[in-house]
C-alpha cells in the first residue's frame, strides 16, 4: 500500500501538476488521520471490553459473597428466635411458684451464657478494592458496595465484639452455679436452690436483649441492605447479557 501511494506521488510530481498533487497530498493526510482515529477507536473499544469483563467478574463475586452472608444471617436469625423461645420457657419457670429441675432443662440453662457470632465474607470486596473501586461503572452500585462493606459490616463486627464480651462477662459468674455437661448445656450444682438465685433471671433477660438487639436487629438490617444490593447487581448484570 505504501509503494502504491509513493508511485502516485512521484507521478504527480513528475507531471508538474501542483494542483492535483496538493489534492492528492490532502487526501493522503486525510486517510492517515482516519486510519489513526479508527485504530484509536478499536483500541479504546478493546480496552473498554477488557474493563467491562473485569467489572462483571468482580460484580459476580460480590453478588455471590452477599448471598453467602445473607444465608449466614438468616441462619443466625432463626437460631436467635429459637434461643429466645427457650429462654422464655426458662423465664416462665423462674416466675412459676414451685419449679422443679429436670435434666432436660440443662439445654435451657445453656442458652444463657453463650453467643453465636457472624463471620462475614469480605474477600470479594477486598479483591475489588485492591484493583480499583472505580471499575464499577454504576454509581449507585458502587456506593451500595461501599455502604455494605464499610458501614454495615462494621456495625455487624461491633455487634460481634459486644456479644463476645457479654458472653465472657456472663460465663464466670454462671459457672459458679453450674456444671458444663456438654458443649452448650449447663447442669446446676444445686438443683433445688438454683430457682432462688436472683442472678439467673437477670441473665435471662439480658441475653434475650442481646439476641434481639444484635442478631435480629443489627444483623437483620444488614441482611435487608445486602438483599437490595444483590438484586441491584443481578439486574445490572442481566441487562448486559
Amino acid at each position: 500500500m505504501i509503494k502504491f501511494f509513493r508511485k502516485i506521488r512521484q507521478r504527480l510530481i513528475g507531471e508538474g501538476n501542483i494542483k492535483r498533487y496538493l489534492i492528492y497530498a490532502f487526501g493522503e493526510v486525510f486517510l492517515i488521520i482516519i486510519g489513526i482515529l479508527i485504530a484509536l477507536f478499536i483500541s479504546d473499544w478493546n480496552n473498554d471490553r477488557k474493563l467491562r469483563k473485569i467489572e462483571v467478574e468482580n460484580l459476580k463475586l460480590i453478588a455471590n459473597g452477599l448471598q453467602e452472608d445473607i444465608s449466614k444471617i438468616e441462619y443466625l436469625k432463626q437460631q436467635a428466635r429459637q434461643r429466645i423461645d427457650r429462654l422464655n420457657v426458662l423465664d416462665s419457670l423462674y416466675k412459676s411458684p414451685n419449679p422443679k429441675y429436670e435434666p432436660k432443662m440443662a439445654t435451657l440453662f445453656g442458652e444463657i451464657g453463650w453467643a453465636e457470632t457472624l463471620e462475614l465474607n469480605r474477600g470479594p470486596y477486598e479483591g475489588l478494592k485492591s484493583q480499583d473501586l472505580n471499575l464499577i461503572s454504576d454509581d449507585s452500585i458502587r456506593q451500595g458496595i461501599l455502604h455494605i462493606y464499610e458501614t454495615a459490616h462494621r456495625q455487624c463486627e461491633t455487634s460481634n465484639d459486644w456479644m463476645k464480651q457479654s458472653a465472657i462477662n456472663m460465663w464466670e459468674p454462671l459457672m459458679a452455679n453450674f456444671h458444663l455437661t456438654t458443649l452448650n448445656d449447663l447442669s446446676p450444682m444445686d438443683e433445688k436452690n438454683i430457682w432462688k438465685n436472683p442472678l439467673i433471671p437477670n441473665f435471662i433477660s439480658y441475653q434475650k436483649g442481646v439476641l434481639k438487639e444484635h442478631q435480629l436487629d443489627v444483623f437483620g438490617r444488614a441482611q435487608k441492605e445486602m438483599i437490595v444490593l444483590r438484586d441491584r447487581i443481578n439486574r445490572h448484570l442481566a441487562e448486559d447479557d
